[in-house]
């Protein structure tokens, strides 16, 4: 979800790791030479999951790099089963409240979000959680550090 931590996380494993950062978002921004939330406004939600699919199938095969995808990139187009036939992968469980906070706190919406509002959020997380539930590995992003979550993800997988 939006707001969960997967940028901060994927940046907190990259530098715990070694390994290099492949943000969705950021390579479609810089693919397209515009914001998420132009490509959404002009282009349509549709043709964005299409730029993500086709982000997450021409990744080199799975090895020593952090992927962080979009929130919504593992509903659409059967993406979480390509995700989990590839690699290990992490479900930030996070509460509506809290991602309501860090939106607001960060004031900076997502393209999927019109207004930043519990119901909103709610609704969103209650039709991605089916695809997000299907993770490797769960943890709650609501009651830990972002430190604590990276160390707990490293030593579930056993990377170092």
């Amino acid at each position: 979800m939006p707001g969960c931590g997967k940028s901060t996380l994927a940046k907190l494993l990259a530098s715990e790791l070694q390994w290099p950062i492949r943000s969705s978002d950021e390579d479609i921004v810089r693919q397209e030479s515009r914001s998420i939330s132009s490509i959404f406004s002009t282009s349509g939600e549709q043709y964005f999951r299409n730029l993500e699919a086709d982000w997450f199938y021409n990744l080199p095969p799975w090895g020593e790099f952090i992927a962080d995808t979009g929130g919504g990139l593992p509903c659409h187009h059967h993406l979480m089963l390509g995700i989990r036939s590839r690699g290990p992968s992490v479900y930030l469980n996070t509460s509506s409240k809290t991602i309501l906070d860090r939106l607001n706190q960060r004031g900076i919406l997502p393209a999927t979000l019109a207004q930043p509002n519990l119901d909103a959020i709610e609704i969103m997380l209650a039709n991605r959680q089916p695809f997000y539930r299907l993770a490797d590995f769960h943890l709650n992003a609501d009651e830990e550090t972002p430190e604590t979550l990276c160390y707990s993800i490293i030593r579930y997988f056993e990377l170092k």
